[in-house]
C-alpha cells in the first residue's frame, strides 16, 4: 500500500492538483451559467492523440536501444566465455575449470 501511495505521490503533484481543481471549478460555473460550447472533436483528438502516440514511439525507441544494448552485454560475455574456454589448456587444473563453470553459469 505504501509503494501505491509514493508512486500516486510522484505523478500527483501540485500543478496536477491545481489544474485539476481549476477544470472543477470551470465546469461547475459552465454549468451554473448554462454555458455550452460546440467544440470540435477535431481538435480535441489532435490535443489528445498526438501526445500519446509521441510517448509510445518514445517507448519504444528507447526499448529498442536497450535491446541493443542487452545484446552488446551478452556479445560480450560470450566472447570472454569462449576466450577463457580456449585459456584452458590443462585438464588437470580443476581451478580454472571451475572458474569456466562460474562464467557459464553467470553468463547463461
Amino acid at each position: 500500500m505504501k509503494k501505491v501511495l509514493n508512486s500516486l505521490k510522484l505523478i500527483l503533484s501540485w500543478n496536477t492538483l491545481i489544474v485539476t481543481i481549476l477544470a472543477i471549478i470551470a465546469t461547475y460555473f459552465c454549468l451554473q451559467e448554462k454555458w455550452i460550447v460546440d467544440f470540435p472533436l477535431t481538435i480535441v483528438g489532435i490535443a489528445v492523440v498526438f501526445p500519446i502516440v509521441f510517448s509510445i514511439g518514445g517507448a519504444y525507441s528507447r526499448r529498442e536501444n536497450a535491446l541493443g544494448q542487452y545484446a552488446n552485454i551478452k556479445g560480450m560475455g560470450r566472447a570472454i566465455y569462449l576466450a577463457a574456454r580456449d585459456w584452458v589448456h590443462s585438464e588437470k587444473d580443476t581451478s580454472k575449470l571451475e572458474n569456466l563453470d562460474k562464467i557459464r553459469t553467470t553468463l547463461s
